[in-house]
């Protein structure tokens, strides 16, 4: 088993830190853009936009495309290509997401279930297509 340097272990620490950061900024981002389009929509029906199913749709592909983009930071950034700086990312955001909700099982709507359920998944997938390109590029 290889021994990490000290500068190795921060900047694995650090890449699943930046990974984190990142999946969060675009969350928030994408959702604020979303909420936004959904204001302004004119749509005069009794639903309202954060119940329709166009919006439940989005709400987790925005949860997709973070954790896409969070796990291939990490994987950039992470010294050793292996999957285990982007599981921790994929398990971290799950965390976040679960402390921002406090917790609370029973309020989870469906849509709340399948943004958490896809969260690591997705970060793997992320994570997975920077460690190909990076051992494409090395051949």
């Amino acid at each position: 088993m290889q021994e990490y340097t000290t500068k190795e272990r921060m900047q694995n620490i650090l890449s699943v830190v930046v990974g984190v950061f990142t999946g969060f900024a675009l969350i928030f981002l994408l959702n604020l853009i979303l909420l936004l389009t959904m204001a302004t929509s004119s749509s005069r029906d009794d639903v309202s936009p954060e119940n329709s199913n166009l919006f439940k749709i989005l709400a987790v592909t925005t949860v997709v495309i973070s954790c896409l983009v969070a796990g291939f930071v990490t994987a950039k950034i992470s010294t050793r290509k292996t999957f285990i700086h982007v599981l921790l990312t994929g398990i971290v955001l799950v965390i976040i997401i679960l402390g921002i909700a406090d917790f609370n099982w029973k309020d989870f709507s469906t849509t709340d279930w399948l943004g958490l359920l896809v969260t690591i998944p997705c970060t793997l997938l992320g994570g997975l297509k920077q460690i190909k390109l990076q051992l494409a590029a090395k051949k």
